[in-house]
């Protein structure tokens, strides 16, 4: 059939787990702010495209190819530049060893999650790292360089896994000029972003 998403690969992947609402904000995107882009969507990333790829992230915790523990990790929403799905920390599991980039197990699994969710459409991505703000009384800030490499981690986990090479188009690294929550150290600033972008990006 079109969906990736077969009854055979649910059987692989799939442990029975059910997910509660594992992209909420994505739910409040209803028809509202992409009307308008319909008609400029073409060849690009067409609404219609959009939210098939939303429909997979939404009905695969139904269809168990989202467990619990990875929906804790992920939010996704709609903008001009494309579809953003965010991977962040929660206070009991990094996505990276502290400190470094290297990736734990759970980053493994939401980059090969993301892979067959991609593999909808061949629109090119962008991946961005962020991080929290660290305390003043460190001499040396390392957020640039490691947001840079945490992306390029995410960016190996997800081209190992066989997403093509050739559609990251972007990595970049924030720092923690843009934090996700108004506390600039909460854990939640440490996240991934990859961007499937609309094809006039």
């Amino acid at each position: 059939g079109d969906s990736v998403f077969s009854e055979d690969t649910v059987a692989q992947n799939g442990t029975g787990a059910t997910s509660q609402k594992p992209t909420t904000q994505l739910q409040a995107v209803g028809q509202s702010g992409t009307e308008s882009m319909d008609s400029e969507a073409e060849p690009g990333l067409a609404d219609q495209d959009m939210r098939r790829i939303e429909e997979a992230l939404l009905g695969m915790g139904g269809e168990s190819m989202v467990t619990d523990q990875l929906a804790r990790h992920i939010v996704t929403r709609l903008t001009d530049e494309g579809l953003i799905v965010e991977f962040f920390d929660t206070e009991d599991e990094a996505l990276f060893q502290p400190g470094t980039d290297k990736p734990n197990a759970i980053a493994g699994e939401l980059a090969n999650m993301i892979t067959r969710v991609f593999e909808i459409v061949d629109n090119e991505v962008a991946i961005n790292g962020h991080i929290r703000s660290l305390p003043e009384v460190l001499k040396t800030n390392p957020s640039w360089d490691l947001t840079t490499d945490r992306a390029l981690a995410m960016r190996g986990l997800m081209e190992a896994g066989g997403f093509p090479a050739q559609r990251v188009q972007r990595v970049t690294g924030y720092a923690d000029r843009k934090p996700s929550l108004r506390n600039p150290m909460a854990v939640r600033n440490n996240r991934i972003e990859v961007i499937l972008l609309r094809s006039d990006q």
